[in-house]
């Protein structure tokens, strides 16, 4: 479960601000390192390194060690994590549950926990811009707040605007 929650952190911590196609890129880094991949992610796919500037964590960076140095020394032993992310779209797209009867923790995908059964509450008066469409985007960004508020962190959301930053806090 520790190394679940390692590379989960790991994912969101570092990539959670990075573009489509830098996720894509990280996503092939992130396998690469945890499922013991020769070169601890480096041979993600040409142009992935990390530290080097041009690999998702060094994009434009000049700076030789960092963040992105220590992250590619801790994951470049060789050494492959007990439970990978699945297969099946990006690292991304994927949570941790507590798991079933057994107590295993196991990865689930966002979506899964999107309730498309139930009608979303429309109070009267509400504007279209109150309403909070359940999608495995917006479900990221509830769990991610929640967990922040419960640490007693303070949270910056950044995007541009109307993307839906202010009704997100609002609705949590």
């Amino acid at each position: 479960w520790l190394e679940m929650a390692f590379v989960h952190a790991l994912v969101w911590g570092v990539g959670g601000h990075l573009s489509e196609d830098g996720r894509q890129r990280f996503d092939g880094w992130v396998r690469a390192a945890t499922t013991g991949a020769p070169g601890g992610g480096a041979a993600a796919g040409a142009g992935v390194g990390v530290g080097g500037g041009n690999g998702p964590l060094g994009a434009g960076s000049r700076r030789e060690g960092g963040t992105a140095a220590t992250i590619a020394k801790l994951l470049s032993r060789g050494r492959r994590v007990a439970f990978p992310v699945p297969t099946g779209g990006t690292a991304f797209d994927y949570a941790i549950s507590p798991g079933g009867g057994n107590g295993a923790a196991q990865w689930v995908k966002w979506a899964a926990h999107v309730d498309v059964t139930t009608p979303l509450p429309v109070i009267p008066g509400d504007t279209l811009a109150t309403l909070v469409i359940p999608t495995p985007q917006t479900l990221q960004l509830k769990r991610m707040l929640h967990q922040a508020a419960a640490a007693g962190r303070h949270t910056l959301l950044l995007g541009p605007a109307a993307s839906g930053k202010s009704t997100a806090l609002w609705a949590n």
